[in-house]
């Protein structure tokens, strides 16, 4: 079973992919607050009408609110639901953000991210990857203020890319870097 952040569905979405997301997972769970975040605040995130109608997306709430509270380093509610709801199953958790996921490995908590999709699409002939940019890895590390950078040295000087409204793998997808398995 695998629980997912908010920003993992939301990047797989903006860029038409959410299909390769539920290829390789098979399902997710999610926290309430998640859903909030993709589907009801803001007038509804990338994604916002696959995550409501998905049957392979599910809803749930966490049980043990203490754990949330026991989380206030991790800045967004989704990711604390998220946390604690992957603790609670014993589940792996989908999470890109760096202080989300110290937090979940903190508690135990086994942590996956975009690229271990990407890597798990690559090994089951979903995609051709031909290479991950140093620059797109740098700037993924670091797309949230506050992200440490790659295991935490100073990344230098920001990319191009990661000045642009776009997240970095988005730059990954549409640059041709990911093509379909022909």
């Amino acid at each position: 079973m695998i629980v997912s952040d908010a920003g993992p569905i939301i990047i797989f979405a903006r860029i038409g992919r959410l299909s390769l997301l539920h290829e390789i997972t098979g399902s997710l769970l999610i926290p309430d607050a998640v859903y909030d975040e993709i589907v009801v605040k803001k007038g509804g995130m990338p994604g916002a009408i696959e995550v409501a109608q998905a049957a392979w997306i599910q809803k749930a709430c966490v049980a043990n609110r203490s754990i949330i509270d026991g989380l206030p380093n991790v800045p967004h509610e989704g990711e604390r639901e998220a946390i604690a709801l992957a603790k609670e199953r014993g589940a792996q958790l989908l999470v890109d953000e760096i202080s989300a996921r110290r937090a979940a490995s903190d508690l135990g908590t086994e942590v996956m991210g975009i690229l271990c999709i990407l890597a798990a699409a690559k090994q089951l002939g979903h995609i051709i990857v031909c290479g991950v940019p140093r620059r797109t890895l740098r700037a993924s590390a670091r797309h949230r203020p506050g992200s440490a950078g790659v295991h935490g040295s100073n990344p230098g000087p920001r990319s191009p890319i990661s000045r642009s409204h776009m997240h970095p793998l988005q730059e990954f997808f549409r640059g041709g870097w990911l093509r379909n398995h022909e």
